[in-house]
């Protein structure tokens, strides 16, 4: 947005200057059609004098040229971060060379040429083969086939809620492992979920599983996930 707006101020100040130059060149030839007015004895003759404006001062291009190039440079540099409710955002200051994690929501003071990773504070990982909303859901995955004990085969559905912790050290080694969140999801949650939930399914058979044993299976399940 900063960068925009430079922009912006640096077309006006370019403006500026072709207007302001254009409007010197008409005053000086108003000097010359005034003389030549001035000598004609008939007024059909006459030249209009050309226009002439004078630029206001905060318009000049001794103003804006300076003030565009900082805000454009201020913009591109970005030194302001801010983070959403719900999301923390590793910082990676390139000139200092430190890493910190912004936890909380609101504007914040991260540094000039910053690099800003978010990652969400909860990843949803879902496996169903309904239609569902996913704009909440970090993986939308179909059913996954299962095997119980008993070598039958089943397609389960779950939902599985990852909360990453709210510890820095902690949150830096899992950046500095993942590097961002599609990837932490893609290559360490959904595996992680699928082999829980497949293992679960392992620990009883598939009569217990139709004869009212859901819940069991959802207890070892959410053992495996905690484990």
């Amino acid at each position: 947005m900063l960068t925009f707006i430079g922009l912006i101020l640096l077309a006006i100040a370019i403006a500026s200057f072709i207007m302001g130059k254009t409007f010197k060149q008409n005053a000086i030839d108003n000097v010359a059609i005034r003389e030549k007015n001035a000598q004609n004895t008939d007024n059909y003759y006459n030249r209009n004098e050309k226009a002439v404006f004078n630029i206001p001062i905060v318009f000049k291009p001794i103003v804006l040229f300076p003030l565009g190039i900082l805000i454009f440079l201020f913009g591109i540099a970005n030194p302001i971060g801010h983070n959403t409710y719900g999301y923390r955002q590793v910082v990676e200051n390139p000139i200092t060379g430190n890493t910190t994690v912004q936890f909380d929501q609101g504007w914040y003071v991260k540094g000039f040429f910053s690099n800003t990773t978010v990652y969400p504070d909860v990843n949803t990982i879902m496996y169903s083969d309904k239609e569902i909303d996913a704009e909440d859901i970090s993986s939308l995955n179909p059913s996954i086939e299962v095997r119980f004990s008993d070598a039958a085969k089943a397609q389960a559905e779950a939902t599985i809620k990852f909360r990453l912790p709210s510890n820095e050290q902690e949150m830096l080694l899992i950046h500095r492992d993942n590097r961002n969140s599609f990837k932490l999801v893609e290559t360490v949650l959904e595996k992680f979920a699928g082999e829980c939930l497949n293992y679960a399914a392992q620990l009883m058979e598939s009569e217990t599983h139709y004869s009212g044993g859901k819940s069991k299976m959802a207890e070892d399940f959410q053992s495996q996930l905690e484990f």
